[in-house]
């Protein structure tokens, strides 16, 4: 498996404080898509992977324009079992970069229940250690 079980939702944030209307970004002509072409795509490819590269049932966006290009773009894909992605990138916001994974309870009680045995193993294999190194003096 390439992405994670049990995921039940995405949300993506990628954002860039880019106000040089001269930038290859701003011409149509170089880079057709804009910000979705230049941003939004990681957080679509990551939400991808998040939900083991299933492809969504139905794509929605809306985007933001300035002089024929796609300054900024809010976008949802959503799974036909009800998982959902949510994104958002733009040329013209404060630099933000994010991506936050929500899974479903269970499985995150399965993760929470794995680390606490780790974490108990450590410790024992450390209390082990420690008796190890008091009997050798």
């Amino acid at each position: 498996m390439t992405g994670l079980g049990g995921v039940r939702t995405v949300s993506c944030r990628l954002c860039s404080e880019m106000d040089d209307h001269k930038n290859i970004r701003y011409n149509p002509d170089l880079e057709p898509l804009g910000a979705l072409g230049d941003l939004a795509w990681y957080c679509v490819r990551g939400s991808l992977w998040a939900m083991d590269y299933e492809l969504p049932a139905s794509v929605m966006a809306v985007g933001q324009f300035s002089e024929n290009v796609i300054t900024g773009v809010n976008g949802m894909l959503l799974w036909k079992d009800g998982r959902t992605a949510v994104f958002n990138s733009a040329f013209e916001l404060h630099y933000t970069q994010f991506m936050e994974v929500c899974l479903a309870v269970p499985v995150m009680m399965m993760m929470m229940m794995m680390m606490m045995m780790m974490m108990m193993m450590m410790m024992m294999m450390m209390i082990d250690y420690w008796k190890r190194e008091v009997d050798s003096y």
